[in-house]
């Protein structure tokens, strides 16, 4: 343990390369691997060493090696390691990345679905892995790392963890659907320490559909509800009890900023279902609060701009009018709403959901285990995994994710093909202007 230690704790010098390898295949060996196979090429990882010859799963033995070629062994530096950083620097950085992939049916492809049960117990057992690492990263008097992973774990994970001190605790994992995985034949080549993306621009395509829903939407107006979602009265959160087949599902899009900038809607988006079909949407732009500023990193994740706001934004109280008047005496469904949507309308409108009309579709997920890859996947990964060919942070596009992963979960699972034919339909009908203006996604 010591010498596994010294090795890990040294600072990189001029022969990285061979401190690296020395590493790993040190690593290999405490865990299982091939330690003889490991190779660096430039700055290329050959990683089949690291993967254990075989781990038990119920007793039953199951070798790693039927997953090559489909799942890669390969991982590529982005750039030589810092003279004088610790080798364990690097070490944990390509287990978390490795850990990362392996666990996300997305860069996975569907000739291992049947074998996925073997893939997330080898990523829990690399997981292990880079415990062991951050454990013997601690001082003697520091508590021991403690980790949480997700079924199932093999055998040998458990003995490798005990043996170097580490604690976990284990829940459960549902199988992901055979959307969740990649049509490629082989995962991608793995890349650490990636440059993080420009910060304040999106993505031209999603910048097209913001400006062409905002330029085709049509102004409209529904009777007065008598039975409001959202009251200024603060209650104590009680979801939803049942699970409700008539709905409306609704998502917001907004800047969350410091206190110059401030937190408030940017758009509101919501459909309507009855009987597992959308039947209406609605979506609006809203107009930035006088004194306040739009923040770069909501400008990025969704398209929308000030100028955009400013020319197709309606105002703030008309807006979240008539949302409440959509939603009439509906149940009311979102994802991951506390930390969010729920916040945004306590402080731009005083306003808090309406006792037993919410349920969290993010707290159903949870509650059957973490779908499919992780315990913080979010919705733009669950939208991958249904197969929708849809367009992420858009309020209505999310709302609609939320309602097909809502059928999933309740046993229903939609066809990918059939909540797009629905939702495109009901929203050219429902939100948009004369067919001729209408802007075609």
């Amino acid at each position: 343990m010591d010498e596994l230690k010294e090795t890990l704790q040294a600072p990189f010098n001029e022969a990285w390369a061979e401190q690296l390898l020395q590493a790993l295949q040190e690593l290999a060996q405490i865990g299982g691997g091939r330690p003889e196979q490991l190779a660096l090429v430039d700055l290329t990882l050959d990683l089949r060493g690291l993967w254990p010859v075989d781990l038990t799963l119920d007793r039953q033995q199951l070798q790693t090696g039927d997953l090559c070629p489909a799942i890669t062994a390969t991982a590529t530096l982005e750039a030589l390691p810092v003279t004088g950083k610790a080798v364990d620097w690097v070490v944990r950085k390509l287990f978390r990345t490795y850990v990362t992939a392996l666990r996300d049916p997305a860069n996975l492809p569907r000739s291992v679905q049947p074998q996925w049960a073997l893939v997330h117990a080898m990523s829990n057992h690399f997981q292990a892995l880079g415990a062991v690492v951050h454990q013997l990263h601690l001082d003697d008097d520091q508590d021991p790392v403690k980790i949480r992973l997700f079924g199932p774990l093999a055998d040998e994970s458990i003995a490798l963890m005990k043996k170097y001190g580490v604690t976990w605790t284990l829940s459960k994992m549902l199988t992901p659907w055979a959307q969740a995985f990649s049509p490629l034949r082989h995962m991608e080549d793995l890349s650490i320490a990636k440059a993080k993306p420009r910060r304040g621009v999106a993505e031209a395509g999603l910048q097209r559909d913001v400006l062409g829903r905002a330029k085709s939407l049509k102004t409209r107006h529904f009777a007065k509800t008598s039975a409001p979602a959202f009251t200024p009265q603060r209650p104590i959160l009680q979801p939803f009890g049942g699970r409700p087949d008539a709905y409306t599902v609704f998502d917001l899009e907004f800047s969350s900023g410091n206190k110059q900038e401030g937190q408030f809607a940017t758009e509101i988006g919501a459909i309507k279902v009855r009987d597992s079909r959308i039947v209406d949407t609605f979506d609006c732009f809203v107009q930035i609060p006088h004194g306040m500023r739009l923040n770069s990193r909501s400008q990025s994740l969704t398209g929308i701009h000030t100028g955009l706001l400013m020319r197709y934004g309606r105002p703030a109280g008309t807006a979240l009018a008539e949302f409440q008047n959509f939603i009439g005496k509906d149940p009311l469904l979102g994802f991951a709403v506390k930390g969010g949507d729920l916040l945004v309308m306590q402080r731009q409108f005083g306003l808090y959901a309406t006792p037993g009309r919410l349920l969290d579709v993010a707290e159903i997920a949870k509650a059957g285990g973490p779908m499919p890859g992780g315990p913080d996947v979010g919705l733009a990964k669950y939208r991958n995994y249904l197969g929708l060919d849809i367009l992420a942070h858009g309020a209505v596009y999310d709302a609609v994710t939320t309602y097909a992963l809502y059928a999933y979960l309740q046993g229903s699972p939609l066809l990918p093909e059939v909540v797009m034919a629905q939702f495109n339909q009901v929203f050219e009908q429902t939100s948009f202007k004369s067919p001729k203006k209408n802007f075609r996604r």
